[in-house]
């Protein structure tokens, strides 16, 4: 049971990140892929139908994390309190970025929640890397610490916010090359060819280092292996886009946008394992909460089946 709810927890992560990774790689990519404001249009056209399932999967982690580590729970937050603030405003700024763009006619009115969306994004992007970064190298908790925490805001969580950045952005710059036709799309795909690489060079420099700054000794040729393993995809989904198989490279950095959460729970898994719930509460949540996640999967492929096609200025769109 105890490893069944850690891969339960680690799925729903690495889903997140998947799929939520593109959403906000798109908005970081918002102000470039589209010139004017039907240019936006479509891109935002394109991502709206999957924001919103994309986000559940974020709700679904909290709710597995709150249930199955209670010790962890309270830790981790307190540690990581400004840094996830932060991401919970540059969650709403982005949201309401897209939801508040079509409310009025105007361009100035859009132009506005465009530049929302953009900050937003990046906001939840740096967040994401710097506190990736920090539980690299250790937060303090109530009942130990895998090492002694640096500040908040050092040089190695800028380095890991810079280097999320450029990830997700690359995510979505391929997922707009496949998804968005006509001039967004191409200037996508433009900045995806040095996007995907750059991605690539930062993604085992960062993982790495992360490793032996936290102290992760018996973990780091694992963890060098996974990122290596990033790298080799991330290599491949820039070839595949070369050559138009813009479907299986969005699929391989869609795998490249997990990489850091696989080494991550590759250096904390003792700590994972020490913090589990109870076996009972284990039982309930699986009584519980495990029909609940087949749906969730499910929805996921219809939502892509239904969307399986490409957008365009004509596509209507509710955002």
């Amino acid at each position: 049971m105890e490893h069944l709810w850690i891969g339960v927890f680690a799925v729903l992560l690495l889903g997140y990140f998947a799929l939520e990774g593109f959403s906000i790689g798109t908005g970081l990519l918002l102000p470039f892929t589209g010139r004017d404001e039907r240019e936006r249009g479509t891109v935002v056209a394109g991502l709206g139908p999957y924001f919103l399932a994309n986000e559940v999967w974020l709700v679904a982690v909290i709710g597995v994390f709150f249930g199955v580590f209670p010790v962890l729970e309270g830790s981790v937050l307190t540690a990581l309190y400004p840094l996830v603030v932060g991401f919970l405003l540059a969650w709403i700024l982005r949201d309401a970025g897209l939801w508040m763009r079509a409310r009025r006619e105007g361009a100035g009115w859009r132009r506005t929640w465009d530049r929302a969306i953009f900050a937003g994004s990046l906001g939840m992007a740096t967040s994401w890397g710097a506190a990736l970064a920090n539980l690299a190298l250790g937060v303090p908790l109530d009942h130990g610490s895998q090492v002694a925490a640096l500040p908040l805001f050092n040089l190695y969580a800028l380095f890991g916010a810079v280097a999320l950045t450029v990830l997700l952005a690359a995510h979505g710059a391929v997922f707009l090359a496949r998804r968005v036709d006509g001039a967004p799309g191409t200037r996508a795909a433009s900045l995806a060819r040095p996007l995907v690489p750059l991605a690539a060079v930062l993604l085992p420099v960062v993982v790495v280092t992360g490793a032996v700054l936290g102290g992760a000794d018996a973990m780091v040729v694992w963890i060098a292996g996974v990122a290596l393993l990033g790298t080799a995809v991330l290599v491949a989904a820039h070839r595949l886009l070369a050559g138009g198989s813009r479907d299986a490279a969005f699929a391989a950095t869609a795998f490249g946008a997990t990489v850091p959460i696989q080494a991550l729970l590759v250096g904390v898994h003792p700590l994972l394992r020490d913090s589990l719930a109870h076996g009972d509460t284990l039982w309930i949540l699986t009584i519980v909460v495990g029909p609940v996640l087949p749906l969730l999967a499910l929805a996921q492929v219809w939502l892509w089946r239904a969307f399986r096609g490409t957008v365009d200025h004509t596509t209507p769109s509710y955002l």
